[in-house]
């Protein structure tokens, strides 16, 4: 089995990896043309983001809809309540 590397690791240049980049992340940053996984990037994914540890968060609730989780709006408002209660 051979292994390649992708060109972004294999050259000596970091051009290809900032074109890659940008192509993701959009120009300007997150403008229409960026991926759309580039506009989850900056969500506290591990839960360790002061404020929000232990806790379920709106992001939360749209991630999980993500994986095609229905949630239904009294689940979503239920939860904003737990929380408000802590």
């Amino acid at each position: 089995m051979t292994l390649r590397l992708p060109t972004t690791l294999a050259a000596d240049s970091d051009a290809a990896a900032v074109a890659a980049l940008t192509r993701y992340y959009g120009r300007p940053y997150l403008g229409d043309d960026a991926y759309v996984g580039a506009h989850f990037d900056s969500w506290s994914s591990t839960g360790d983001r002061v404020g929000e540890a232990g806790r379920f968060t709106a992001d939360d609730l749209v991630a999980v809809t993500f994986l095609s989780v229905q949630v239904p709006a009294d689940g979503g408002a239920g939860t904003c309540t737990l929380r408000q209660r802590r």
